[in-house]
């Protein structure tokens, strides 16, 4: 398919489903990698059932994909025929094809791949350790092991958002200081 602009009014119906306006307008890797992206997170959400608290990050990915779609809209043709198709994550997070050149990315994607296993596994264990615990402890116990995934997430939430702070604050106070030294 010719990369090309198309139909306004179709290019924003289009635009609703995050990738459909770049595929429509003939960036197909583009497209199918965001919409790849939106549909692999909500699989991941609903699996876990952390939909009460990831849902925003959906909310976020397909914002992004209506903007995106709603710049991509607005080239001309010139310009549409100078933009590369190529996977979305290639130009936002600095993946080129499987390698990651972001070793910071890498250690953050990694991390997200083991909670998904670890969760994962989880899944298929708490159902033996809820039916324990009712039999010999008591009820209270199957809730509390069914709570325990949503319980995880919740403190890494807590922890990571402190230590994110804190990293903003050092880097803060390391520039104020290094601007005192140099005065």
């Amino acid at each position: 398919m010719k990369k090309a602009t198309r139909n306004k009014f179709l290019t924003f119906l289009f635009s609703l489903i995050p990738g459909g306006a770049e595929m429509y307008m003939g960036f197909m890797k583009m497209g199918a990698s965001l919409l790849a992206i939106f549909m692999l997170v909500f699989l991941f959400i609903v699996y876990l059932q952390l939909e009460d608290v990831f849902i925003v990050v959906e909310a976020l990915i397909w914002i992004v994909g209506f903007f995106h779609a709603r710049n991509m809209a607005k080239l001309t043709q010139e310009e549409i025929e100078l933009v590369e198709d190529k996977a979305i994550w290639e130009d936002m997070l600095g993946i080129e094809g499987v390698k990651i050149s972001n070793s910071k990315l890498a250690k953050f994607l990694g991390g997200l791949l083991i909670a998904g296993g670890v969760f994962a596994l989880w899944d298929r264990l708490n159902w033996y350790l809820a039916r324990f615990a009712e039999i010999y402890i008591g009820g209270w116990a199957e809730n509390f092991v069914y709570s325990i995934p949503r319980i995880v997430v919740a403190i890494a939430l807590i922890v990571i958002g402190i230590l994110l702070i804190k990293g903003k604050k050092a880097r803060i106070d390391g520039s104020s200081n290094d601007a005192e030294k140099n005065a």
